[in-house]
């Protein structure tokens, strides 16, 4: 599965494939897993853009 994760001045992408092997619930749990994983690298681009301005970074003025 690949998750894209966009940035107004960088672009990352992240391939990887997560696997549950429980019955019946398998599929459900990766969904969490999956979804978990990506509200986590947003929340790290908030906290980090978040201290690139506090700490007054050239060009962080521009991060989202």
């Amino acid at each position: 599965m690949a998750t894209p994760y966009r940035a107004p001045l960088a672009d990352q992408r992240f391939e990887g494939e997560i696997k549950v092997k429980v019955p019946i619930l398998g599929g459900k749990l990766e969904k969490v897993m999956a979804d978990l994983f990506v509200e986590a690298r947003e929340k790290e681009h908030s906290v980090g853009a978040a201290w690139l301005r506090d700490n007054h970074i050239p060009g962080s003025e521009t991060i989202v």
